[in-house]
């Protein structure tokens, strides 16, 4: 579960290129989620089902978006609850312990 939330944290940063990727820190913010990525741990040589976080973090994304916006919310309160929903449920049935059998049939 912890590796799922760091995940969730580097899709929650990544999707802050959609607003600063053209600005000076649109570089580094790209910089950090790559190094996070090569640096975060493997289980059994496999990033998934903890890689789907990467999807929670870019509902979490939205839904402080929709916080935030003046005008009507909805829109973005929509697609962060489905990318959180997908990525909760995709998490879920595709556990660790399916992984690894995958990984040790295939």
């Amino acid at each position: 579960m912890g590796l799922y939330l760091a995940w969730g944290v580097i899709g929650f940063i990544a999707t802050f290129t959609v607003l600063y990727g053209f600005t000076p820190a649109g570089p580094v913010i790209v910089l950090l989620v790559w190094l996070a990525y090569r640096n975060l741990p493997t289980i059994s040589g496999s990033r998934r089902p903890e890689a789907f976080g990467t999807l929670a973090g870019f509902g979490a994304f939205w839904l402080f978006v929709a916080t935030t916006v003046d005008g009507d919310p909805a829109p973005f309160a929509l697609v962060g609850a489905v990318a959180l929903g997908v990525s909760m449920l995709s998490y879920l049935m595709g556990g660790r312990d399916r992984c690894v059998n995958d990984l040790s049939t295939g």
